[in-house]
């Protein structure tokens, strides 16, 4: 009995490990923000915004037929130039900033393949994200009953952050080496919440590549 339950366990152990794929790939994305909601004593510019790089891991159960879920720990640096202020009538703070942002994400998505024979893939899901660390360097500013101003150099900011993301893409499944297939995936994804961390907020909008293997 002993021997039979060993048996079952490790045939189970077999039975999940072929429904489940994982693998990593990194790239990088065109990165587009903008300032989300102007008005008085409410204002943002991005002038500079760099490709954004990246790079994540997944696992890929599959759920039967043609899906599979998709599950990511994705890492993005971003890196741009903001001029930014944000307030009411009274007071307000603000700043005009090079920024380098690295933010961590958890995602899940649903992924569907076109065809049953085919090797293109499709996704769409949510990605929610923590900041790990921002830096800022530029002149911060601050209003109220007086104007104050300062210098940062390299220091930490919490006027960014992560955000909640919609992710969506496709994934080739090309040459196979072994155990290992090597893929290369289109993404999109854009911003549900803002990256600024207060009025008047911001849109983010990232295109890219990214290249990967998949076991």
């Amino acid at each position: 009995m002993r021997w039979l339950g060993s048996s079952s366990g490790f045939l189970l152990a077999q039975a999940l490990a072929a429904q489940l794929n994982w693998g990593a790939a990194g790239g990088a994305a065109l990165h587009m923000l903008s300032p989300r909601k102007e008005q008085h004593r409410q204002s943002a510019e991005f002038s500079r915004v760099d490709p954004t790089f990246g790079a994540s891991v997944f696992l890929r159960p599959h759920l039967g037929g043609k899906s599979s879920l998709l599950i990511t720990a994705d890492y993005a640096h971003r890196s741009f130039h903001a001029n930014y202020l944000g307030g009411g009538i009274g007071s307000g703070n603000g700043g005009d900033f090079d920024v380098r942002l690295d933010v961590l994400y958890g995602g899940v998505a649903y992924e569907h393949r076109i065809e049953s024979d085919s090797a293109t893939f499709v996704y769409i899901g949510l990605q929610v994200g923590r900041r790990m660390r921002a830096w800022a360097s530029g002149a911060s500013r601050d209003y109220g009953y007086g104007a104050t101003h300062g210098t940062l150099e390299n220091s930490a900011t919490t006027d960014f952050g992560g955000d909640l993301r919609m992710m969506m893409g496709m994934r080739y499944v090309m040459h196979r080496l072994g155990k290992w297939r090597f893929t290369v995936n289109p993404t999109l994804g854009f911003g549900i919440t803002s990256l600024l961390r207060q009025a008047p907020w911001s849109n983010s909008f990232e295109f890219g590549a990214a290249f990967g293997v998949l076991r």
